[in-house]
């Protein structure tokens, strides 16, 4: 039986370079300046629109990236760690004082177009930054009057909070969000593990259970290093559970989950032809907390469809029989302090 694996390949987060810069202002006019009476969907942009001010910033700032389909840039964020921001400027004194941390990566902008927007393309960018920069804490700014809502749902969703509000010289207030993550595992790091877990684990029908740590538990366990992960749950065609990711003996990640079959005559066939297998797929572009977006084994089908960040994040898996949904589980989680 031939197996297909399928995820979404059409969006592609890159370095931003010195050619991206007339598309990256385009966007800015698009959303901010020809947008100028709703920027609910937009954002509160400099007016410092020249090309010579985003070279200087692509070429200065450690933290450039586009989201680009079919040849063309639909979004980019630009940001920063402390150490190369403008010692001048006045944000940087604010989050200095603030920041009870020493280092940490500044967002300056991110921009999708306007007809890309409530696509994804943003987490998708965000999560770029979250694993290539290995932080452990990021700063930004959005308007607060007037009022950047697209924003920060965006903000809130990955997990940011709301810590402060500054006021500009101009008198423009914005909201200061802050994403801070005080088990100091970075999430390069996590991703590479999870990934391993999830293969020497429940998906793997030739791993092992570990014993059970409760009464009637089901457990899985994996080790590397210094970072432990551990799943328990409880149940069959209804169940419930949780995986924790240990490091150094500390609680730092964890997920809770809760499945369940809606059609009872689908039986062990549902774990054997397409759950587990999806699961031992990879997680494709989606973060490893299951398998990919989407993966097909005959009449069965596979979706898994997640909101956010490893630091906070939503999840629906669903699968299908001859298009007729039989089970589903949803899921959350992030990192712990």
């Amino acid at each position: 039986m031939i197996l297909v694996f399928l995820f979404n390949k059409m969006w592609k987060i890159r370095k931003a370079e010195q050619k991206d810069i007339k598309d990256i202002i385009e966007i800015i006019k698009e959303v901010h300046i020809n947008n100028i009476e709703d920027r609910s969907n937009g954002f509160l942009a400099s007016e410092d629109l020249s090309e010579k001010t985003y070279s200087s910033m692509i070429e200065k700032y450690d933290y450039c990236y586009v989201c680009e389909l079919k040849n063309r840039v639909v979004g980019f964020l630009i940001a920063s760690s402390v150490f190369l921001m403008n010692k001048d400027s006045e944000i940087y004194s604010f989050l200095i004082n603030k920041n009870l941390f020493k280092d940490f990566i500044y967002i300056f902008q991110v921009g999708i177009a306007k007809d890309f927007q409530r696509k994804g393309i943003a987490t998708l960018i965000y999560n770029k930054l979250f694993k290539e920069s290995g932080a452990n804490n990021f700063m930004v700014i959005t308007s607060k009057n007037p009022f950047n809502k697209a924003s920060r749902e965006l903000h809130l969703k990955l997990g940011f909070k709301d810590v402060d509000v500054f006021v500009w010289s101009d008198g423009i207030e914005s909201y200061v969000y802050q994403l801070s993550n005080l088990s100091y595992l970075p999430v390069d790091v996590l991703e590479d593990f999870l990934r391993e877990a999830n293969l020497n684990t429940y998906a793997n029908e030739s791993a092992g259970k570990c014993p059970s740590l409760r009464p009637m538990s089901n457990d899985y366990h994996f080790e590397k290093d210094n970072l432990v992960y551990h799943d328990t749950y409880f149940g069959a065609t209804k169940f419930i559970g949780e995986e924790i990711v240990y490091k150094d003996g500390n609680s730092a990640w964890g997920m809770n989950y809760y499945g369940f079959v809606i059609d009872n005559d689908v039986g062990e066939e549902l774990i054997d032809l397409i759950l587990r297998p999806a699961l031992m797929s990879g997680s494709g572009e989606n973060i490893p907390v299951r398998g990919p977006k989407e993966f097909l084994n005959g009449e069965w089908k596979y979706s898994f469809k997640v909101d956010g960040s490893l630091f906070n994040f939503t999840g629906t898996e669903e699968v299908f029989k001859n298009d007729r949904i039989v089970y589903r589980l949803y899921c959350h989680g992030g990192f712990l302090n």
